[in-house]
């Protein structure tokens, strides 16, 4: 599954009274990615990217050295991988 891709970035919205989540891809368009109330849900999905692709380096490097990954680290990957396994 393919997420869009860039720096994810929480910002408030006044107007809103919301936070905006947006992915700046580097170019004149920044994608949106949801609306949250939260603001520690807004800069936790913002982070998701980053978690997502630490995660995924993290049990590969283990992996590569015969080391313990929890189960709930491999089902974290597969919400994103493969969603409909879940």
């Amino acid at each position: 599954m393919e997420y869009t891709k860039g720096e994810w970035k929480a910002k408030f919205n006044k107007g809103k009274g919301k936070y905006e989540i947006y992915a700046d891809t580097g170019k004149d368009t920044a994608y949106h990615i949801a609306t949250i109330n939260q603001e520690a849900n807004a800069h936790l999905i913002s982070a998701a990217p980053l978690l997502y692709e630490a995660l995924k380096d993290w049990i590969e490097y283990q992996d590569e050295w015969g080391n313990f990954v929890p189960p709930n680290a491999r089902q974290a990957l597969a919400k994103v991988d493969n969603p409909s396994a879940l």
